[in-house]
């Protein structure tokens, strides 16, 4: 109770000695009132801090799970720049945030007429070449630096036409194949994808077979209609 024993008696004494009883228990009942609307504020403030502790607690779990998801994310964007992965995750850096990146991708402007046996075929029209290892003038690939390499070829061929082609690599043929539209009145496209190791300035390079006993039958054919290509990549060191 929040109205003392002694105040109590004090306004008892005082109400009867000027005969005031009525008004006396009037203000004792008033005084009571107050104190229970009291009791109830204090009970209900009470239940507030109690609602504040607790939501307290739940911003400083909620913080402390952000500053752990913001460090998780810093040690992701590190391995990304670096370009290493563990476990499942999924790279999603592009070759130019890798410094040895290597890829090209390059094609025939047009149409390579009658290029014999033996012939390199120097791509002329360079879409993309990371790392510039391709040299468009000559057709060779010179690899940058030791590694495992992919290298994939594309060659049409005229009409009634039979062009025979190999991947090599230094000296060594590495990959072939022939677009072959001679039994055909249309143009024949062949494919050919290799995966070979290199060391720092191997060369690669697409030509024409130098077997004199495998016809070359008119021309290398390249336009919008069927592009004649050369591709390749880097995939590890």
């Amino acid at each position: 109770m929040y109205l003392s024993l002694s105040l109590m008696l004090v306004i008892l004494i005082y109400g009867r000695v000027f005969g005031s009883t009525i008004e006396t228990t009037m203000l004792l009942e008033t005084i009571e009132r107050q104190n229970a609307m009291m009791t109830s504020m204090e009970l209900h403030m009470n239940k507030q801090s109690l609602e504040i502790s607790s939501l307290k607690s739940e911003v400083e779990s909620l913080q402390d799970k952000i500053e752990s998801h913001e460090s998780l994310l810093r040690k992701m964007e590190a391995k990304n720049v670096e370009g290493v992965f563990t476990g499942k995750q999924h790279p999603r850096f592009l070759l130019e945030e890798r410094q040895d990146a290597v890829a090209f991708y390059t094609y025939l402007s047009k149409t390579e007429n009658d290029p014999g046996h033996r012939h390199i075929i120097a791509f002329d029209k360079v879409s993309i070449n990371v790392g510039n290892a391709y040299v468009p003038h000559n057709g060779e690939f010179v690899a940058p630096s030791a590694g495992i390499y992919a290298f994939s070829v594309s060659i049409a061929c005229d009409w009634e036409g039979r062009i025979p082609i190999e991947i090599v690599v230094n000296s060594n043929v590495v990959g072939s194949t022939v677009s072959d539209s001679k039994p055909a009145r249309h143009v024949a496209v062949a494919s050919e994808t290799v995966i070979v190791s290199m060391e720092q300035n191997d060369r690669c390079f697409i030509r024409t077979t130098p077997d004199a006993h495998r016809e070359i039958i008119l021309n290398v054919y390249s336009s919008s209609y069927a592009r004649s290509s050369f591709a390749g990549w880097k995939i590890s060191n």
